[in-house]
């Protein structure tokens, strides 16, 4: 304890600024004990007398600006702000004097960085320009002078030196050392720093006075020309009163050294697709080509370094690391790494080609898997997907057939680009790979104004609003435009769900973009085939093909099971709520929309609430739980293995929740729903909800089930 108390330098309460780490985060103040130590500068819950949890700290190596703030930035006075990797934190002291003593501790603490900038901006950036200067990029340089360049300005002052001899000096006044926790470190009031009237950071190696970071009585050290900062032994007895009080003076206490931190090596990563950049702070990516990471503490957006030298922020999920590239095959637009059997069928028959083939992992590690496409020859049959196993041999070469051996597998696949070979058909081409999609249109981009979007025509409708296909002038990038019914939703709220909505990412749900106000809507992206619902509709030859019907059963299951472990609910899920795009790809949509619909309808036990996918909890109580959603991820099985048909389709909401709640009515298997999938669906209707099956369960069950149907390789 007594090393911890030592090292505290200054203590105090100050209203702080949420740092909107997250994507439109809303932006509060709040009380936080404020500590600075001789490392950097912390804040906790809590008050003086009783300190809470750590909420953060900022090391002082990592401090790029730290300058006071305009009392009209933020409409509140003595403002202070650090600038520190991406971030910047603004906290108010109580008092102009207060505000200048923090601030001068903190610069002559970081008066040696080598980040500190040479401009900063004094306003804030209120998502649309700096309220000092106007300038409309965030990133913009900044506006007025650093105490960096200020300090860099002035003539260099005189180094003082120890005079031999006893003369009269006047004593100095060190800082009072008192109890935080009972320990707050104060200098007493009315104390004027050597030379602060002029420039108190002149020179601060002469003109910092005894308030600064002092934090024990011990000697300080004195730093010497050309060496390493070496402490003196303690004055002896015989030395006079007078000696030591000059060398209290004219020995300058010094913040100590932060530790020295091993140089980590930058992260290499290959690109697995192109990107073309929507914001001026983002960079395009190249496939195959290597970048290398500057900071990838944000989850989808890293800054990264190009060949050429230039930085900015890129997809994350665009990008893989490139020692996980271990084969050598990712480069190659036909390698697909762990994609199943599963997956490469349908992306396959969803290009339709004939020859068209992907290499896969296989099952066996260390092993590659050939898959080939062949188009059926008579109407009305499937097409068909061979697979071979690409074996090594001794010499370390590949073949399928044995009579063709290769060095290598690209080798391998020009030869039987060309020639069959033993294959069913020669090798074409790959399916074009579809990109995912990014968190939001760019690493700062949620909010977006009507004029930066051409709206063309309508895509449906719901209890929502109107749905409208739409264009992003900047790029032609087609997205979805969901307008809300004016009253429909509570606007306020909703905004607050959206900036949630934007933190999840997965392959098989909408990706939310932005948010537009005036009217309020989210733009979403497109996806080209509809809702499923429609899609199983207008497709009844799917009940004659179960393992396309499971593969999109697998996929919504995929998307809950990552609801589920980010503990979201989705509440409403059903056929109707689920997308379809190219190649049989589905994605869940409307995740969490219900918790703000202002309509009592839909709320009560009127028609537009979705009682035939409701539980009986939900019923009851209206308890919502991850295991509510897996209740109805049965229902909507049902509809999938139904070919679309409404839900208990002899009933009304009324006898509904009549049968299923007193009678304990579960529906009967569908006319061509294969009995193991029935008896998935089934398990997630359990009446305790307890005993239903987690996504991350029933996911293996589907994959399990799936994999019963495939077929054999051919060897």
């Amino acid at each position: 304890m007594a090393d911890e108390i030592k090292e505290v330098c200054r203590v105090g309460m100050m209203l702080k600024r949420s740092q909107n780490k997250r994507k439109l985060a809303p932006v509060n103040f709040r009380n936080r004990l404020f500590v600075l130590t001789r490392d950097c500068i912390a804040y906790y819950e809590g008050t003086s007398e009783k300190q809470g949890k750590e909420k953060g700290r900022i090391n002082f190596s990592d401090i790029k600006v730290v300058e006071e703030v305009d009392d009209t930035a933020l409409e509140k006075p003595y403002g202070i702000q650090i600038s520190y990797e991406d971030y910047t934190l603004y906290f108010f002291a109580s008092s102009q004097q207060e505000q200048k003593e923090w601030l001068s501790d903190l610069q002559i603490a970081c008066k040696n960085n080598i980040t500190l900038q040479n401009r900063f901006h004094s306003g804030i950036h209120n998502t649309k320009t700096w309220t000092c200067c106007e300038q409309k990029h965030v990133g913009a340089p900044g506006c007025k002078d650093s105490f960096k360049h200020r300090v860099a300005q002035l003539p260099p002052t005189p180094t003082p030196r120890i005079a031999p001899s006893t003369s009269s000096l006047p004593p100095s006044t060190h800082r009072q050392q008192g109890p935080y926790n009972g320990q707050v470190a104060h200098k007493p009031r009315g104390y004027t720093t050597p030379a602060s009237h002029n420039h108190h950071l002149a020179n601060p190696a002469t003109s910092v006075s005894a308030r600064s970071l002092s934090p024990s009585r011990s000697t300080p050290y004195r730093q010497t020309p050309s060496k390493s900062p070496t402490y003196p032994q303690p004055p002896s007895p015989s030395q006079s009163p007078t000696y030591r009080q000059e060398q209290n003076r004219l020995n300058i206490p010094l913040p100590k050294p932060p530790p020295e931190i091993p140089k980590k090596e930058d992260l290499i990563v290959i690109a697995k697709f192109d990107y073309e950049p929507m914001e001026d702070v983002d960079i395009s990516l190249v496939r195959g080509e290597e970048y290398s990471v500057i900071d990838n503490s944000r989850e989808y957006w890293w800054k990264a370094r190009n060949k050429r030298g230039q930085v900015g922020y890129i997809p994350s999920n665009y990008v893989e690391e490139k020692s996980k590239f271990a084969s050598g095959l990712e480069k190659y637009e036909w390698f697909t790494g762990k994609w199943n059997r599963q997956r490469t069928e349908q992306e396959l028959k969803g290009e339709g080609k004939d020859g068209c083939f992907m290499v896969r992992n296989s099952s066996t590690k260390g092993l590659y898997t050939l898959s080939v496409l062949t188009k059926a020859i008579m109407h009305g049959q499937d097409d068909n997907v061979s697979h071979y196993h690409i074996k090594p041999t001794a010499g370390n070469q590949y073949y399928v057939s044995d009579k063709h051996c290769f060095n290598s597998i690209p080798e391998l696949i020009e030869y039987h680009r060309l020639n069959s070979g033993g294959l069913i058909t020669r090798l074409r081409n790959p399916p074009g790979h579809i990109p995912p999609t990014t968190a939001g249109l760019g690493s700062g981009t949620l909010e977006i104004t009507w004029k930066e979007l051409s709206i063309l025509h309508e895509l449906g409708s719901g209890q929502f609003g109107v749905v409208k296909l739409a264009k992003i002038k900047k790029n032609n990038h087609f997205v979805a435009v969901k307008i809300m019914r004016e009253n429909a939703m509570s606007e306020d709220d909703f905004i607050d769900e959206a900036k949630v909505m934007t933190q999840l990412q997965h392959e098989n749900l909408v990706q939310l973009y932005g948010v537009c106000k005036n009217p309020i809507c989210i733009i979403t992206e497109f996806m080209s085939k509809g809702c499923l619902l429609s899609y199983i509709r207008r497709h009844q030859e799917l009940l004659d093909k179960p393992n396309v019907l499971c593969f999109m059963a697998i996929q919504i299951c995929s998307a809950l099971a990552y609801l589920e472990q980010k503990k979201f609910i989705h509440r409403d899920l059903a056929a109707r709520n689920c997308l379809v795009g190219e190649r049989n790809l589905v994605k869940v949509a409307d995740f969490g929309l219900t918790r703000y619909v202002l309509d009592d309808e839909y709320t009560s036990t009127g028609t537009k609430f979705p009682i035939k996918w409701a539980p009986p909890e939900v019923l009851h109580f209206t308890k919502f739980s991850s295991k509510s959603d897996v209740w109805a991820f049965g229902i909507l099985l049902w509809e999938i293995f139904s070919g679309g048909k409404l839900p208990y389709p002899t009933m009304n909401n009324v006898q509904v929740v009549d049968q299923v709640t007193r009678h304990h009515y579960r529906m009967d298997i569908p006319e061509k729903c294969p009995r193991p999938m029935y008896n998935i669906m089934y398990r997630c209707w359990h009446e305790k909800p307890e005993k239903r099956p987690s996504f991350a369960d029933l996911k293996q069950m589907l994959v399990q089930l799936q994999d019963q149907d495939s077929t054999d390789f051919i060897q």
